[in-house]
Order: structure tokens, then C-alpha cells, then sequence
């Protein structure tokens, strides 16, 4: 439930600064953003927001840490009698640290300097002093 819980506030964060245009308040303070703009391959400008308060100023991708969690918990249902359903969590750890990746190549070929300055806010990528 903890995992559930973390996956859902940490995507209604960014959803809510999103809405309101930054204009809303994440844990109780005004939410912190990096206001970007980026030039598509068709030449228009467009407008983003990169959130850095809430659990997106935690880490990059604390959305993950939710997923990791589930995923923790449909192989514990399984005891420890076999290593088998233990695959499951090391399958989801690679896939989404290789998402992570990705995703950090393809956001720092589209925001650049905005890219720089939100990885300097949030210095982790999924788990504080960890990774």
C-alpha cells in the first residue's frame, strides 16, 4: 500500500503543478518549478514546467521508487522457499534504471541549460544519497 500510495501522490504532484501552471502548493508551500521552453523538430516553441518540490525534489524519478515497492511486495507474497518470483523485482530494478537513463538523454537533448539546472536542484535520480 505504501508503493501504491507513493506511485499515486508522486504522479498527482507533477499533474497538479501541470494544471494550475505552477500556481499550487505541493506539501504545504508554493511548488518550486523551473519554467522551460524548447524548440521542436517542427520549428514551434513550446512551454514545461520541471517540478523541483514534493517528492519530484527528492529525486528525478521517485515515481519508480513506488513501482519498486509494489513490485517488492508481489514477490514477498511468495515466501522464501524459491528464487523464482525474486526475477520479478531484478527484471523491474534494470528496466526502469534503463529508463531512467534514456530519459535523462532525451531531457537533456530537449531542455539543455534547463536540463543542467534541474539535475543540479535534484541531484538523484531515484533514491536519495544512493543513485
Amino acid at each position: 500500500m505504501v508503493g501504491y500510495y507513493i506511485f499515486r501522490a508522486v504522479n498527482n504532484q507533477k499533474d497538479r503543478v501541470r494544471s494550475t501552471n505552477g500556481n499550487c502548493k505541493i506539501w504545504g508551500k508554493p511548488a518550486q518549478v523551473i519554467r522551460t521552453q524548447y524548440t521542436t523538430s517542427d520549428g514551434k516553441l513550446h512551454k514545461s514546467l520541471l517540478l523541483t518540490s514534493g517528492f519530484w525534489g527528492v529525486s528525478r524519478h521517485f515515481n519508480y521508487v513506488g513501482d519498486l515497492l509494489i513490485s517488492s511486495a508481489m514477490c514477498l507474497t511468495c515466501g522464501f522457499g524459491y528464487v523464482i518470483p525474486y526475477f520479478y523485482i531484478v527484471y523491474m530494478t534494470i528496466l526502469l534504471v534503463q529508463r531512467i537513463e534514456r530519459d535523462h538523454q532525451r531531457c537533456s537533448g530537449k531542455y539543455g541549460k534547463y536540463w543542467e539546472e534541474y539535475c543540479r536542484a535534484v541531484p538523484y535520480k531515484l533514491i536519495p544519497y544512493v543513485y
